[in-house]
């Protein structure tokens, strides 16, 4: 079987049910592969899966110890090389469609010693339903025998009408007359029980991806110093606030600076500072120029991490975040190399190229009505996505069960981690604050009065709508609904045609509490290709002109308008390389809001 390691982690983790490539449908039980030590952040790795896990109670984690509550050793990471399967599930009928009498088989060297029907000697195929539940189980569909004791299951075939509801069995010794229509299977666990109070499975055809969600994280896999020691650092949180904020341009120096001074300031706060100033002028002894002088060495700073002495305490929880220490690294330009428009441009001067220097100029300029601030690149991009569990029926982070993938006899009696981890090439995308928070204020879900002059203030705005969602959660809301759908429309459109990778080769990473995205290779080879840079050196209007045309239609119209949200497997859905499952997505919402940049 010839899978690339990121479709392994998205279709072929043990317990899952996929169709291989010789056409039968088959079970993975296990993987295999070396393990990683050097090449991930491992201390990151358990922390972020640490904080997904505490979605679900101990009772609904299979098989998956809380990171925190064990030994780091207790869990080992492996990079996937070998998938082993097994054919599943053994029901089989006649491919003759004047037949198609079903066999059940019990273990795989029956259907080698009786590979044709026993009736008419066709040929046999999988039928291809089976039947999954919440607790993570899954049966092969109940094959039913006619009443008539002499028919049995010897003349039993199943009608598929495309449809699990309308699809019945028959019996061909009875004249096609129906012994049973599909019913839901009953599940032992007595877990998740429907309004009835029983625990029933549901049938599903084995390319329906609601029977498998792997659960998985994207992380900025950083092994630089510098990541290391922000994570441990007591200010982090005030530091990633900063540098996003424009505040300091190093997360190094600024920890070099806190250090330095041991955290002690002699400044004061904004009001403070107005307090100790008016009395000052009250005094009547001190001239405006002497209050200016006192004010440079003791009032507030307007740059650096102690700029933020105001600033709610939210955000700076915010900050501590996984994600926000990530953005801070990847952005910081001392840290990973990343070139923008602007330097593209300047780079197309340099070579004497007028024309490759305009067409950077007018794909900026295309950027900017979209709302997007900058579009960058860079060849440094060090991802590692790791595959930890997987529920079956229900996508949702503490919904159902959620069931690891350690076995008996294997991973050195661990629990495994599937993880692939690269450096590779990357477009990286902040939206505009002050345009999404025009859009957040047109939609009345902000303030209309607050009026945001420049980027310190829209960010700052941006980063206090999810600092109070636990109050207010519509505006953060809306916010990730339309950095992912941007995402998506953005990747939807780098066909093979415009970069030379497939939309199966792309994955995403967002930021949505700081308008952040990027679209990465998840080819995980040790090289680049430059795609990503050609893009943007030579096709970047034209990405963003078919990223704006694709939203407004989609060719399961009417039907995918007509529904809420705008969005589907035609339009904004990928194969793979969402983490979300396509979940939180709508055209609609980049509708308004690039309308809103239109104006």
């Amino acid at each position: 079987m010839q899978r690339s390691r990121t479709q392994v982690i998205f279709s072929c983790l043990p317990e899952s049910v996929f169709i291989h490539e010789s056409g039968l449908v088959v079970k993975s039980y296990s993987i295999h592969g070396r393990e990683l030590r050097a090449s991930i952040n491992k201390t990151a790795l358990l922390s972020a899966i640490d904080t997904y896990l505490t979605a679900w109670s101990q009772e609904d984690r299979i098989g998956l110890p809380m990171p925190s509550r064990v030994e780091m050793s207790e869990y080992q990471i492996i990079t996937p090389e070998v998938v082993y399967w097994e054919i599943w599930p053994l029901v089989f009928e006649c491919n003759r469609s004047n037949c198609s009498r079903i066999q059940l088989y019990w273990k795989i060297d029956d259907i080698v010693t009786s590979p044709r029907c026993k009736h008419c000697g066709g040929r046999m195929r999988q039928l291809r339903y089976f039947s999954a539940h919440e607790c993570g189980a899954i049966k092969k569909m109940h094959t039913p025998k006619c009443t008539i004791p002499e028919h049995g299951y010897k003349h039993v075939y199943f009608d598929d009408t495309g449809s699990f509801r309308t699809s019945v069995f028959r019996c061909r010794a009875c004249n096609g007359s129906i012994i049973r229509r599909t019913l839901q299977s009953p599940c032992n666990c007595g877990a998740f029980p429907a309004l009835d109070g029983r625990s029933m499975m549901r049938a599903y055809t084995v390319k329906d991806t609601r029977t498998y969600y792997p659960h998985h994280i994207s992380m900025i896999n950083f092994e630089a110093t510098t990541y290391n020691q922000l994570q441990r650092h007591p200010e982090k949180g005030r530091i990633s606030t900063a540098f996003y904020l424009g505040l300091v341009s190093s997360a190094g120096q600024a920890m070099e600076d806190f250090d330095r001074t041991s955290g002690i300031s002699t400044r004061k706060s904004v009001d403070d500072w107005s307090d100790f100033e008016n009395k000052l002028r009250a005094s009547g002894v001190l001239t405006e120029d002497e209050i200016g002088n006192i004010k440079e060495v003791q009032g507030p700073l307007n740059i650096g991490v102690e700029a933020l002495n105001n600033i709610d305490s939210k955000i700076i929880e915010l900050g501590e975040t996984t994600p926000l220490l990530e953005r801070t690294i990847l952005f910081d330009k001392s840290e990973i190399k990343r070139l923008t428009l602007l330097d593209a441009e300047r780079m197309a001067e340099d070579r004497g190229s007028a024309v490759g220097a305009k067409k950077i100029r007018e794909g900026a300029a295309r950027a900017s009505m979209l709302g997007i601030e900058e579009i960058s690149v860079t060849w440094n991009f060090p991802i590692a996505m790791a595959a930890f569990g997987y529920t079956r029926s229900v996508k949702r982070r503490g919904q159902g069960r959620i069931r690891g993938f350690a076995k008996r006899n294997e991973y050195d009696g661990k629990t495994p981690i599937f993880t692939i981890a690269s450096k590779t090439e990357a477009v990286l995308i902040n939206l505009s604050a002050i345009r999404v928070f025009k859009w957040l204020q047109n939609l009345q879900l902000v303030a209309s009065k607050v009026d945001p002059k420049n980027q310190l203030e829209a960010r700052t705005e941006i980063l206090n709508i999810f600092a109070q969602r636990e109050s207010n959660p519509e505006p953060a809301k809306a916010c990730e609904t339309l950095v992912h759908s941007i995402s998506h429309a953005l990747l939807n459109t780098l066909n093979d045609g415009q970069i030379g990778f497939a939309e199966t080769s792309i994955a995403e990473w967002i930021v949505p509490e700081t308008l952040t995205f990027a679209l990465y290779a998840n080819n995980l080879k040790s090289f680049t290709l430059g795609a990503f840079w050609t893009l943007l050196n030579n096709r970047i209007v034209q990405w963003l002109n078919s990223s704006y045309e694709m939203i407004w239609s989609c060719e399961n119209d009417p039907l995918c308008h007509q529904r809420e949200p705008y969005a589907c497997e035609r339009c904004l859905y990928v194969t793979f390389g969402c983490p979300f499952f396509n979940d939180n997505l709508n055209r609609k919402v980049i509708q308004e809001f690039w309308r809103t940049s239109d104006e």
